[in-house]
């Protein structure tokens, strides 16, 4: 009895972090954001050729697109997907969603290099936890996907409530 409660919690804990993890992101890259009519879209690469003349802005923004879709590969790995090719594909298309709506509502910049570093990143974690986390499965039902949904929709209106 103590062991099935305790991966219920575990689970539930699982599926209130995964949902705090996507507020987080589309709050970094959305809802944080001002919009313009300012629009670009930079070529693949362009952001090496900026670090190779010296700029640290890009070397970090690179780098934190890579870390940025670190969880969504373990939590890929997590929940049962087991093909490279799967999670490649899941972080491309999430990471160009996010590129096509700050296009579109003129939130950022459509930059190529951001869809590779963050399908990058999202492989990466799927390696790391297929590596050394190799017993930690989480089974999605219907009730993992409301407890999901309802720690997304809760992480997202604390800072949109919240005044200094």
């Amino acid at each position: 009895m103590l062991l099935k409660n305790t991966f219920k919690s575990r689970k539930y804990i699982f599926c209130f972090l995964v949902g705090a993890y996507v507020a987080s992101v589309l709050w970094i890259t959305l809802l944080s954001r001002i919009g313009s009519e300012y629009r670009a879209f930079l070529f693949p690469f362009y952001s090496y050729r900026e670090i190779l003349k010296g700029s640290k802005q890009f070397l970090l923004e690179n780098i934190g697109n890579v870390v940025l879709f670190v969880p969504l590969g373990a939590i890929l790995s997590c929940i049962g997907v087991n093909a490279f090719k799967r999670t490649i594909l899941i972080g491309f298309s999430s990471s160009i969603t996010i590129e096509l709506l700050q296009t579109i509502f003129s939130l950022g910049m459509f930059e190529c290099d951001d869809i590779l570093h963050n399908t990058l990143g999202a492989l990466l974690g799927f390696m790391l936890v297929k590596r050394f986390v190799r017993n930690f499965r989480i089974k999605m039902n219907r009730k993992s996907v409301v407890l999901i949904l309802v720690s997304i929709i809760l992480c997202v209106l604390v800072p949109v409530g919240y005044k200094k």
